[in-house]
């Protein structure tokens, strides 16, 4: 009686091995991919939420809001003051999004690289109406929605 393996099972196992880890990277891949485009999303979302609520509660007396580059590297940033142009930088708050991430804008009104949306002070209406698409390498991607009376949802 012989100990060990013959060529064929060894073959056998490691091919089992093969299949088992290409099929395990493509979910990872797709899992990393989902995770990475909803953070962002929640992040997003929680963002223009907070610029709306500090806008309502009139936090330092002013209005607040949240800038959106629409050129690499993408990022936004919330703000206190009544337009991007017009705050106090003191205050910003800028997260870069990942390099796999990419944004783009539909229905609201942007200058050449950027969107500003800003909420009033005491009413927290938006200054700009419409929505965000955030895309992970251009074929995975999820939409905010900000509506007239300011309301921030995943859509």
């Amino acid at each position: 009686m012989k100990n060990g393996f013959t060529l064929v099972e060894f073959l056998i196992v490691i091919s089992i091995i093969l299949v088992s880890a290409a099929v395990g990277l493509t979910v990872f891949s797709n899992l990393y991919s989902s995770v990475q485009i909803d953070e962002a999303t929640t992040q997003i979302i929680q963002t223009l939420r907070t610029a709306r609520e500090r806008g309502v509660a009139s936090y330092n007396s002013s209005a607040h809001g949240a800038c959106f580059i629409l050129t690499k590297p993408y990022k936004y940033i919330l703000y206190q003051g009544s337009s991007y142009a017009d705050r106090n930088i003191i205050f910003d708050r800028e997260v870069i999004l990942s390099q796999a991430l990419s944004l783009k804008t539909t229905g609201l009104i942007a200058s050449s690289s950027y969107v500003d949306i800003n909420f009033s002070q005491n009413l927290g209406l938006p200054n700009n109406i419409g929505t965000i698409t955030i895309y992970y390498n251009s074929d995975n991607s999820r939409l905010v929605e900000i509506n007239s009376a300011g309301l921030v949802q995943e859509k």
